[in-house]
């Protein structure tokens, strides 16, 4: 008997996602950055949330839209938010400076990343976090930023604005499989049915889009179903909620070869990972671990120094 419903991989999708097919983008709530750092730690090439968090698809289709046109952000769309800080209603309250022009060098850097790699990306992975959106002078920002709630307008985006905003995101990056995903984050100041409103809003319109699906959702509240699943929020999945959807998720769209390079990749970041006593022997260690794994696999050099430089390596 089984007491489980236990989510399976599809097998049709194998292949999608590869070492030498294109890096990945990912764009929405922080599900997709907690599924673009274990790609990350997989030495994948990803790119995830270049503006920050995103929930709702009209701002994430917004985003892709400026990221495919490269169309640098200007002065005039930043504001000077009550702690004194610079940041822009079109990003996460992550993007924020107290030096405007320096801000937007930053925005402006990401962007240029994001567009370039977008161009290059074999799929963009999307995750919908909420169908509410909050609107100021008729325009959808990906971020109240704190400002008082009268300001803005709230709304609940109808299941055929949905499936339109999904299918514009298609037609915007036209060389890149679209995967939609719904997150399991449960969003719960309105309280449990307005969350669940809101979910099954973005799941029709998914359906009635017709993108390919993850079932990302279903994974957490159908499959785990427990609390000991999620973290002391009760809110996100836990760390090993979040392994087991990537195990998932890797199984639906990898291939057998593309497996078996992510377990040697695996033992190069375990590596990196370890807190040595002896950081000079580590740091051999590390070095000879690298070489060898470019030596065996020569696509992933680059994605070999950007990891060890994000970690404050140095590949010899």
């Amino acid at each position: 008997m089984d007491f489980r419903t236990i989510i399976k991989p599809e097998s049709g999708h194998r292949g999608l996602i590869g070492y030498e097919r294109g890096p990945v983008v990912a764009l929405g709530s922080c599900f997709s950055d907690t599924i673009s750092r274990r790609l990350r730690d997989d030495l994948f090439e990803v790119v995830a949330n270049p503006t920050g968090t995103l929930y709702n698809p009209r701002s994430i289709a917004s985003t892709v839209e400026r990221i495919v046109s490269g169309r640098p952000y200007e002065a005039h769309e930043l504001f000077l938010t009550p702690s004194g800080r610079w940041s822009a209603l079109s990003h996460h309250s992550s993007f924020s400076d107290e030096d405007p022009h320096r801000l937007l060098d930053t925005m402006n850097r990401s962007l240029a990343r994001a567009h370039e790699t977008l161009r290059r990306a074999s799929v963009l992975f999307v995750t919908l976090g909420s169908a509410y959106t909050y609107e100021l002078d008729g325009e959808t920002v990906a971020n109240c930023h704190k400002l008082p709630a009268r300001i803005f307008r709230r709304t609940l985006m109808e299941t055929d604005e949905v499936v339109f905003t999904l299918r514009k995101i298609v037609d915007l990056v036209p060389e890149a499989r679209v995967i939609a995903t719904i997150s399991p984050i449960r969003h719960l100041a309105d309280g449990l049915h307005v969350n669940n409103v809101s979910k099954a809003t973005l799941m029709l319109g998914v359906e009635k889009s017709e993108v390919d699906y993850f079932p990302a959702y279903e994974a957490v509240v159908d499959d785990l179903r427990d609390y000991r699943f999620y973290a002391a929020d009760m809110k996100h999945p836990s760390e090993l909620a979040a392994d087991y959807v990537y195990d998932l998720f890797c199984e639906t769209y990898m291939d057998a070869a593309t497996l078996a390079v992510r377990e040697d990749c695996r033992r190069l970041t375990r590596l990196v990972s370890h807190r040595p006593a002896d950081p000079e022997a580590h740091m051999r260690l590390v070095g000879e671990a690298a070489d060898a794994l470019a030596k065996k696999y020569p696509f992933l050099s680059d994605n070999i120094n950007t990891y060890l430089n994000d970690n404050g390596l140095r590949c010899k």
